[in-house]
């Protein structure tokens, strides 16, 4: 400790060089911090119309909701850990048939298909797995509107759906995030 009272008149380098040498090595700097979570939202498909929801999961393993000539309301089949799952909110109005289409395991959404114009008419889910197989569901609602048909990048998933809806679902874009 004799060598703490000559510390004071010594300063750039040579302090650094004294303090490593008295304390055996200068600790390294704390590790980065991780990279942010990447997620992108995929184009717009349906009208103008409605207001904005967004439906959000860790892992969606398929979709739900009401449909007739249009697609009336959607949520999404999520899952986390392998193990617990569960049915967010629907979003849009309450008419039309029910519908539940499922990934099977071992596959998740990587991107949605269907048929758009004021409203959306139709919807499907695509579905991948880590292989690169890809299935698709079937596509529920109306025959009106133009065919759409879009996918997350490679190694994106289905995280969320922004969902602008009123008495129907009158848009939906997709949300992916890095698996």
């Amino acid at each position: 400790m004799d060598n703490v009272k000559y510390l004071a008149p010594i300063s750039g380098f040579f302090l650094v060089t004294l303090l490593t040498e008295i304390a055996g090595a200068i600790p390294p700097p704390p590790p980065p911090p991780p990279p942010p979570h990447v997620e992108m939202t995929g184009p717009r498909f349906g009208g103008g119309g409605g207001s904005v929801s967004e439906i959000r999961c860790p892992y969606v393993y398929g979709f739900f909701g009401g449909t007739g000539t249009y697609l009336d309301r959607v949520g999404f089949k999520c899952y986390i850990d392998g193990t617990t799952a569960w049915d967010t909110a629907t979003y849009g109005g309450g008419g039309g048939s029910r519908f539940e289409f499922y990934c099977p395991a071992g596959f998740h959404a990587t991107g949605v298909f269907g048929r758009s114009g004021y409203y959306v008419d139709s919807l499907g889910l695509r579905c991948t797995n880590d292989a690169g197989q890809i299935l698709n569901s079937p596509q529920t609602g109306g025959p009106g509107g133009t065919f759409f048909s879009w996918d997350c990048p490679t190694d994106f998933i289905i995280i969320g759906l922004l969902v602008n809806s009123g008495g129907r679902v009158d848009a939906i874009t997709p949300i992916c995030g890095k698996y």
